[in-house]
């Protein structure tokens, strides 16, 4: 059975647009913005980077835009859609019962992070409903080009073969263990996961999503996501290596479950 798409709710339902536009009506919508800054010089284009991703992935990153912030000196804000149901409160979660409800979600929340480079998924950045299955995925502003100014190529060079899932520090800054980690069972769907990434995931999307970041002139330059592009690739094409050769970090997957070496 397919899943149901999330669904997002209008704060206010305005007027017609106007004639001649077929039953288009203003509407005004909630959202959550967040702009690069000191301790976060990467945030605006690791979170458009991670969006697109997720978007073309099926996963259910809640709808983004750049936005301008009101004052210009301010630069762009990454805004993501209000995903807060008013019935429900929301996160942080319970990995172990949103792993158990949604096992083939929690599976691509974690192979996604691992090719993103997302050190820093916690029970408080991702959202949960059980009466809904609902899982909402957010907060990318330490993936990728990671939080240290001018320090990108070491991040990225320390990653390359590492999960970034563990805990472990990279490049000299502490790391979230993945929530989920402890929690996946099947080394089958993290394989699968991986490879719709390599399959979904191409070439061109990638170099148009990077270029698209560096034009964004919000806080990456063209260089630093030439960088990121080509992790990525490579990345992409190594993720069942890199699942394989950390296998042990995976504590309730089986040994016998990964089959035989990749």
């Amino acid at each position: 059975m397919a899943r149901r798409p999330n669904l997002y709710q209008a704060a206010a339902w305005k007027n017609p647009v106007a004639q001649g536009v077929s039953d288009t009506w203003f509407v005004e919508l909630h959202g959550y913005a967040k702009r690069s800054s000191a301790e976060l010089p990467y945030s605006v284009p690791n979170e458009y980077v991670a969006s697109r991703i997720g978007q073309v992935l099926g996963l259910p990153v809640p709808p983004g835009a750049v936005i301008e912030t009101p004052i210009e000196e301010q630069g762009k804000a990454w805004l993501t859609l209000n995903f807060a149901p008013k019935t429900e409160l929301l996160p942080p979660i319970d990995p172990a019962i949103t792993v158990a409800a949604v096992p083939d979600l929690a599976a691509g929340v974690v192979a996604f992070d691992l090719f993103i480079a997302n050190t820093d998924r916690h029970v408080g950045n991702l959202a949960f409903l059980p009466s809904q299955k609902r899982l909402d995925i957010f907060d990318h502003g330490h993936a990728l080009l990671g939080i240290r100014l001018g320090r990108v190529q070491n991040r990225l060079d320390e990653l390359r073969g590492q999960t970034g899932l563990s805990g472990a520090a990279v490049d000299g800054i502490p790391s979230n263990r993945h929530c989920l980690i402890d929690h996946i069972t099947s080394a089958t769907t993290l394989i699968g996961w991986s490879e719709e990434i390599q399959r979904i995931v191409g070439d061109r999307f990638l170099g148009r999503v990077c270029e698209e970041a560096a034009a964004l002139d919000a806080g990456a330059s063209p260089e630093e996501m030439m960088r990121a592009e080509q992790f990525l690739g490579e990345r992409r094409d190594s993720l069942k290596r890199i699942l394989f050769d950390h296998r042990t970090e995976f504590t309730r997957i089986e040994e016998d479950d990964w089959g035989m070496e990749l």
